[in-house]
């Protein structure tokens, strides 16, 4: 890869699947991530991967099976003290 190991890509990959660098940076990454073909697909794979875990997260679960977790919460101990 070009100006960078596939170590760095490594960390610029996970720097632009979290979000947590402006518009600009990103475009730069995709850029610079562009010049491997092995580090832009593993970005591709990823960034897809991503993309369908945030949908599926954004599903809401039926409300009998939500109940029950609030239920199993409620009677769950917390720390192995009792202590909360």
């Amino acid at each position: 890869m070009t100006g960078c190991s596939c170590g760095d890509a490594q960390r610029e990959i996970e720097e632009y699947l979290q979000r947590e660098c402006c518009e600009e940076r990103r475009d730069e990454i995709r850029r610079r991530l562009a010049c491997c073909p092995e580090c832009f697909g593993e970005l591709e794979i990823s960034e897809r991967l991503v993309d369908r875990v945030r949908e599926c997260c954004q599903e809401a679960a039926p409300s009998e099976v939500r109940a029950r977790v609030l239920a199993a919460i409620r009677v769950t101990p917390c720390g192995s003290g009792g202590d909360c």
